[in-house]
């Protein structure tokens, strides 16, 4: 059988989706042909789902230390996307269309769909969103399959059906909509179980854009890597809740592979694709035994040892799990912060750890010389001005090398998402299409959302600039435009601290050469 697989993306990251990876692996493994279409790789004005977004910048500000070296953008920007997907559906002649989209792409993918020559294909449209919120994926009128859950025990036998001529409406994780409107749900697969029994990843249909990254002023050729699936944490803002919901599991759990499986399959990413960096994926690669860490690092020095970022939970860093990623060659830990109010994080986000234990540990990580970024949510529900400043205090006291600020979008069906309708910060199904991830928010807030944008610019001005300059940040923020002299000047200084005046990185390996002689 000929499988695409359509990988929608509004706002490019340039990296290779997990989920796609591995399910491209599966599908060969059972001798199907298997191709991706990327349609971020193209221009795709005419399928935004809202036309508002043609005017619109979908690119956050660069705060990052600039770099002499450039990536190439692709050579296809130019060309329509339906143009271009249709030139795909006549060259490769798929027998299915698998959607891997997020809430974000749905609409994307769905409009690519609907206007292109794939109207009469076999579609069925999976990834997190279909897995998350169903109802609303499986509501849009040209959707007739969508898949829920996880597709590596599923979808080969949906394909198999397909190959010998049998309807697919009855297989398991499929909801199907009938002509007359009504929805079949069929009964969900269980999880893979064990993960050592998946085959590696298959990169072989990504283009070199999805591979090539800038970081701290160099190119480096990118992996994207998850040694488990799954996170122990209830976070009211996060899709895992939602992810267990689907398969009727109350408590949440972590599967992992096992450290000699992870180790192998590295080893083979590294020598087949020539990867130069890892960016692990895991939610919280820290929440491991330090004995699995441990066992962890030693081999992927001797084997790997490739320069590597992860994400972790602030509350399971400690000294031991901390020098076993300076033994592994990790560079920057993100370390999820989200608020500096304890009241919003611990009653709002559910996320239950003092700023105290948050600065105490992020300390542990860059006394071993670990770069430390902080991702932080803004525009939250109940949340004031004061209240980011206060989370801005927060990162400032961490010493964090860098903050991720975003606003806070309501995907459907999140705990937090629920809480803002509940307390009328959010409509009832009120559209999102138009609003930017990260970048705007949809909710009534304390502030207006003009302020709320304007501090989200300025808000590394405040993070990594002296106190002494906050008026003029402020005034900086009050006018908010790009064009402002006193904007300009901000940007010049933030810029000439970090390239000329920032010894944090010569610290960081001064650190790191310590610590890797004891």
């Amino acid at each position: 059988m000929k499988v695409l697989f359509l990988y929608p993306e509004l706002q490019s990251f340039s990296h290779k989706a997990l989920g796609p990876s591995i399910l491209i692996s599966v599908l060969k493994k059972e001798g199907h042909d298997v191709e991706l279409f990327d349609s971020s790789l193209y221009k795709q004005t005419n399928i935004l789902p809202d036309s508002s977004l043609r005017e619109k910048s979908l690119t956050p500000l660069y705060w990052f230390r600039k770099s002499n070296c450039t990536i190439p953008k692709p050579d296809s920007l130019h060309i329509d996307v339906v143009e271009a997907f249709n030139k795909k559906l006549e060259e490769f002649m798929p027998d299915i269309i698998l959607v891997s989209a997020t809430y974000l792409s749905y609409g994307l993918s769905v409009n690519l769909i609907t206007q292109s020559n794939a109207r009469n294909n076999t579609v069925i449209y999976g990834g997190i969103h279909c897995t998350t919120a169903p109802e609303d994926a499986i509501n849009h009128k040209n959707v007739k399959y969508i898949y829920v859950g996880e597709g590596e025990i599923g979808l080969p036998q949906i394909v198999k059906k397909l190959e010998n001529g049998e309807s697919i409406d009855g297989c398991s994780n499929l909801w199907v909509k009938l002509d007359n409107g009504m929805v079949v749900k069929n009964k969900m697969e269980r999880m893979v179980e064990d993960l050592d029994s998946l085959p590696f990843y298959d990169w072989d249909n990504f283009e070199d854009f999805h591979y090539l990254r800038i970081y701290q002023g160099r190119v480096y050729k990118m992996g994207d890597y998850s040694t488990s699936r799954g996170c122990v944490n209830k976070c009211t803002y996060c899709f895992q809740r939602g992810f267990y919901d689907a398969y009727g599991i109350d408590k949440n759990t972590i599967r992992r592979y096992s450290v000699e499986r992870a180790i192998e399959e590295l080893v083979y990413l590294k020598e087949k694709y020539g990867i130069t960096f890892i960016k692990f994926h895991d939610s919280d690669f820290l929440n491991k035994g330090v004995p699995y860490l441990e066992k962890f690092s030693t081999l992927y020095r001797k084997y790997v040892n490739l320069p590597n970022t992860i994400n972790a939970c602030p509350e399971h860093i400690l000294k031991k799990k901390a020098k076993s990623l300076v033994k592994m060659n990790t560079l920057s830990v993100s370390a999820g912060l989200e608020s500096g109010s304890e009241f919003i994080r611990g009653q709002v986000l559910n996320r239950h750890y003092t700023n105290e234990v948050y600065i105490k540990n992020l300390h542990i990580l860059k006394k071993n010389g670990l770069r430390v970024s902080a991702p932080c949510l803004i525009g939250l529900p109940g949340e004031t001005r004061a209240n980011i400043l206060e989370t801005i205090q927060v990162c400032r006291e961490s010493k964090v090398d860098h903050a991720d600020f975003g606003i806070f979008f309501p995907f459907p069906k999140l705990a937090l998402t629920d809480y803002a309708i509940k307390n009328g910060y959010l409509e009832k199904d009120q559209r999102l299409d138009h609003v930017i991830f990260g970048m705007e928010s949809a909710l009534k807030l304390e502030m207006s959302h003009r302020n709320l944008r304007s501090l989200l610019r300025c808000s590394m001005l405040y993070l990594k600039l002296p106190k002494s300059l906050w008026p003029f940040i402020s005034i900086a923020e009050k006018y908010n435009t790009d064009n402002g002299i006193t904007w300009k000047l901000l940007r010049k200084i933030y810029f000439l601290q970090l390239h000329f005046l920032d010894i944090s990185a010569f610290i960081r390996k001064f650190r790191r050469l310590v610590m890797v002689k004891q």
